[in-house]
Formats: C-alpha cells, sequence, structure tokens
C-alpha cells in the first residue's frame, strides 16, 4: 500500500511526463523548452464558491514570462481564469459562482508564448455555500441497458443537499426526457425503459438537485438496447449477505421469457470472472454451492447468471461478501469514518490509528461499509509499531462515510479520529476502536448526555452502527433538561451500516432551539449496536464524541 500511496503523490504533485500527443493528463505537460509542475491544487480539496484558493506551480527550463490559468471540468475548459498573469509560480482566485458544483474540475496553466508547455492539476471539488456536491456512479460508461428490465440510477450526494432530486435523460448531449420529476435524494432509483425508447449508445442520466438547479451530475455514457428474449432476476446472495468459505449456499433466482433449460452461473470479484460455479446448471431457480474453502475474503462479489442458448440474456446479483470461516483472528470497529463536505460549510475527514504491541507483524485488511458498497484496503503493521491511516476514506480511495471494519491476525489497539478541516488548521474528536461482539443488543438499552441543538450556535447529530450481521432496529427517546419526552421513533439499521440521524432535535422533535437535552436509545432487535452522539459547535464546526452510558442490567 506504501508504494500506491507514493505514486498517487507523485501524481498529485504534478510530475511531468512525455506525451505522444496533447492530450490533457492530470498532472502532465509536453516536454518542451519548458516544463511545469503544479503543487496546487493537489487533488482531492474542497473549493467553495466565493472563496479565495491560491494556485500554485514550478517552471523549468526557458518559459516566458506569463501564463494562461484555465479551469477544466472532466478535462473540458469551462472558465479561463486569468487570459495572461505573472509566471511567477503563485496566483490567488476568486471561486467564480458560474462553476457548477461537481468534483471533476481540475487546473490548467499553459505557458502564454508555448501552448505545448502546461500542466493540468488532479481533480478538486468546486461547492456552492451549501457544499453539496451529486455524483452519478450507475449506469456506469459502457454499461448496456436493456429494454423493459430494471434499470438502477444510483449516485452519492455530500454537503447539505436538498431531499428531492430530478432524473432526466439524455442523448449526445441533447434532452430526451424526464424520468421523474421528483424523487427522493436517496442515492437510488429503480425503474425500467419504456420499450418505445430508441436503441442505441450515447446515453446518459442528469441528476439534479431539486432546490438548486445548479447542482447536477450525468452519469457515463451508455447504451439502450432491445429487450432479451429471456430476462433473469436474482433474489440470493442479496446485498449486505456475508457468505463463509467451506459453507454451503443457495443460489436462487427466477427467469422469464424464452430462455432454454440451462444456464451458466460464474462468480465475479468486481467485476472480473474469477471462477465457473457450474457451466450447465438446470434452469429451475435454484442451485446449491458449496463456497470453496480457498476462496479469498472479499467484498465485492457477484454471481452472473447466461443463458447456455443466449449468451446476451445474463444477469446480475447484487454485490455481497465472501469471509473465510476461520475469519480473522481479532475484528474491531470504528462507528464512523468520513471523507466529505457537511453542514455550514464543514470539510470532514478521519485518521484510524492501529497500535501492534506483540511480537509478530499483523497482517490487516480495512473493511469500509458505506452507501456505494463495500471496499478493502490491505496493509501490514510491524510488531511494536503503529499503522496511520490517515485521511483513511481518500486512502481506500472514495468519499462519503460508513463504518470501518479492521481485521488481523493479531491483537491490536485501535482508535480513530474524526475531524473538520479549516484554512488553519482542524478540530478533531476521538473515535473509540471496539472489539467485535461490543455494542448494544436486543433489550439493551443506554443514555446520551450534554446534547446540545441551538440554531447557530450548536447541533447534534446522533449515530448508530450495526456491526452485527443481521438487521437491527432501535427506539429513539428524546427529551429536554427537565426529563420532558419530545420525541420518540424507531430506527432500522441493516447489517454492516452507519446511520447518523442528523439534528433529530430540530428535525424530528421541532425544537430548533431547545438548548440542553438527552436521548435514550434502547435496541428492539439485533446485536453489535455502537451508540453515541457529536455535539457540534456550529460557529467553528469544532465536534465533541458524546458515548452512550450503558444502563445497568
Amino acid at each position: 500500500m506504501l508504494t500506491k500511496r507514493v505514486l498517487l503523490l507523485v501524481i498529485s504533485l504534478g510530475t511531468v511526463m512525455t506525451l505522444d500527443s496533447a492530450a490533457e493528463v492530470p498532472g502532465s505537460g509536453v516536454l518542451s523548452s519548458c516544463t511545469y509542475s503544479i503543487s496546487l491544487p493537489r487533488g482531492g480539496e474542497t473549493w467553495r464558491h466565493g472563496t479565495s484558493q491560491t494556485i500554485s506551480w514550478t517552471k523549468l527550463g526557458t518559459c516566458s514570462s506569463n501564463v494562461e490559468l484555465d479551469l477544466l471540468r472532466d478535462g473540458t475548459k469551462t472558465h479561463t481564469i486569468a487570459t495572461s498573469v505573472s509566471n511567477s509560480g503563485s496566483y490567488r482566485w476568486t471561486v467564480s459562482s458560474s462553476a457548477n458544483p461537481a468534483r471533476d474540475y481540475s487546473i490548467r496553466i499553459r505557458d502564454k508564448n508555448d501552448f505545448d508547455s502546461f500542466v493540468v492539476s488532479s481533480n478538486f471539488t468546486i461547492t456552492n455555500s451549501s457544499g453539496c456536491t451529486l455524483e452519478v456512479t450507475e449506469p456506469a460508461e459502457t454499461q448496456t441497458v436493456y429494454k423493459e428490465e430494471s434499470f438502477t440510477i444510483q449516485w452519492n450526494r455530500t454537503g447539505n443537499c436538498g431531499s428531492q432530486v430530478s432524473l432526466d435523460l439524455f442523448r449526445h448531449a441533447g434532452y430526451v426526457l424526464q424520468i421523474d420529476d421528483n424523487t427522493p435524494n436517496s442515492g437510488e432509483w429503480v425503474g425500467a425503459i419504456p420499450g418505445e425508447f430508441a436503441t442505441g449508445s450515447g446515453y446518459s442520466v442528469k441528476v439534479g438537485d431539486l432546490g438548486d438547479s445548479s447542482i447536477y451530475d450525468y452519469s457515463g455514457s451508455f447504451t439502450i438496447a432491445d429487450a432479451r428474449s429471456c430476462v433473469f432476476q436474482f433474489t440470493s446472495p442479496s446485498g449486505q449477505d456475508t457468505w463463509y468459505t467451506d459453507q454451503t449456499y443457495s443460489i436462487l433466482w427466477s427467469s422469464s421469457g424464452s430462455c432454454s433449460s440451462e444456464v451458466a452461473l460464474h462468480l465475479l470479484d468486481a467485476g472480473e470472472e474469477i471462477m465457473t460455479i457450474d457451466s450447465r446448471a438446470d434452469n429451475s431457480g435454484e442451485k446449491s454451492w458449496d463456497v470453496p474453502l480457498d476462496m479469498m475474503s472479499g467484498h465485492d462479489y457477484t454471481i452472473r447468471i447466461r443463458d447456455t442458448s443466449d449468451a446476451e440474456s445474463e444477469g446480475y446479483s447484487e454485490k455481497f461478501s465472501i469471509v473465510d470461516a476461520a475469519g480473522p483472528a481479532f475484528i474491531y470497529w470504528i462507528d464512523n469514518v468520513a471523507r466529505l463536505d457537511g453542514a455550514a460549510g464543514s470539510v470532514w475527514r478521519s485518521d484510524v490509528v492501529l497500535l501492534n504491541p506483540g511480537d509478530e507483524d499483523a497482517m490487516v485488511e480495512l473493511w469500509l461499509f458505506a452507501p456505494n458498497g463495500a471496499q478493502v484496503l490491505e496493509s501490514t503493521v510491524r510488531n511494536g509499531t503503529e499503522g496511520v491511516f490517515e485521511d483513511v476514506v481518500g486512502l481506500i480511495g472514495t468519499s462519503g462515510k460508513g463504518c470501518l471494519g479492521i481485521g488481523s491476525s493479531q491483537a491490536l489497539q485501535v482508535s480513530g479520529r474524526v475531524y473538520n478541516e479549516v484554512p488553519d488548521g482542524t478540530f478533531g474528536q476521538y473515535v473509540h476502536g471496539w472489539n467485535d461482539g461490543n455494542g448494544l443488543a436486543a433489550e439493551q438499552w443506554g443514555r446520551l448526555l450534554q446534547l446540545r441543538q441551538t440554531e447557530g450556535q450548536f447541533r447534534t447529530n446522533l449515530t448508530v452502527t450495526n456491526s452485527g450481521i443481521s438487521n437491527a432496529t432501535v427506539r429513539v427517546a428524546l427529551f429536554d433538561s427537565a426529563g420532558n419526552e419530545l420525541h420518540q421513533y424507531t430506527i432500522d439499521v441493516k447489517a454492516r451500516e452507519l446511520f447518523q440521524d442528523l439534528e433529530p432535535f430540530k428535525k424530528r422533535a421541532g425544537r430548533p432551539n431547545l438548548g440542553w437535552g438527552f436521548a435514550v436509545v434502547e435496541v428492539l432487535e439485533g446485536s453489535g449496536l455502537l451508540v453515541s452522539a457529536s455535539v457540534i459547535d456550529s460557529r467553528t464546526n469544532d465536534g465533541t464524541t458524546i458515548p452512550i452510558i450503558v444502563a445497568a442490567e
């Protein structure tokens, strides 16, 4: 992993590369008598409308005295920052409000007298004052969608986005029609492509915030094809399922249309076929499968079913996990890690530290369970040392928030920190590392004290993380400091899911200026529930972790 991290750092610093064409590659410039490298932005930053940001670069060779600065989105120029400024190595730019919020911006610095001498930064994010951005992840680039079959649109959001979005279909950048004019901003929409649509490539989906038309994102370009004669639908495995090696499970599906009597079943890891489960199984809707003992643990597995007479007729299960039956010797949990923009202009990041006090090196896996799926980072923590994972969500290669599972061959001591980045430093709060099996189970309850909610001054968020392997339900009761119950509600939390309840005193109890209060949380169903609260100073975005005080049995 250290090698990967160093390579990413080299790219982010804008290393000059030799190019065979004028393609604009992040962090590269065409070699000539003058070359450039860029140090700011490094990539991954969030720049808000109206803020003043520094663009920094260095030059080498015979360069002109002036440079042109451009803003690119997805590699295409959208704004001219400056047509000609001094080639001094630094420029302060006030982020234009005309730059629509998105995550794929970059800066190009180009020599004024030699346009073949340029550098392009790594991607960063531009947001409005709310910090909201949208990122469409499905349909993916080059994906094929079939008429009259289930069609999934998925997207990620960060910051204070509106509660509703619109979904529109485009082809070759031209508007086709509205898929849904008002759907919850939940990150997923499932429907079907009507049969009258024209088939062909070049389609894309636009997801837009209904409260701010400048906030939107487009999917990759995909193809719509004619309905297949045979359609498959999986019921098992499903999302969040965990299957163990050397155990037997039932693969379940249904088929409709003109399907043959036999199907082929294959196991895929991260979309790549890794083994054949059965090349000619009866199309009965069920296949018993013994998960091989030597199967590698992972969280990005899917099963593909394909008609043996028509390779175009196929279906895929939802992503699921396969885990070594023996499992890692030790498992730990961090209930909340993040890499996203939050309320009041906050920018949240997380660090995790693993201390190995033993005499042997620890082989570790960090499993990030987030709304967009599970991802794994493998590493080694040497005996007697700390393994430090700064900005752990970014290190894993994604953004958003979720819970973090840690599997290790040796006993570890685990802790974390979630913090808000500000121009002059950070405001952070401690995050506890839990042993697997800790947390509340059914019929257990506890209190969260010293909670505060005052508009513009303090806000409280509740966090419930389900580290168990089955779904759970908790009941929350909110009280003012005098002990008066304000509101009671239940929360369903899926296995391996982080549920963050933002400002419940304001949004659920209708008390935006409550002052002080407390909450009682009881587990109705499930086990391994990790419960805490965060009280945040809205003026500084400085947070304090509030652990639950478990009631004595």
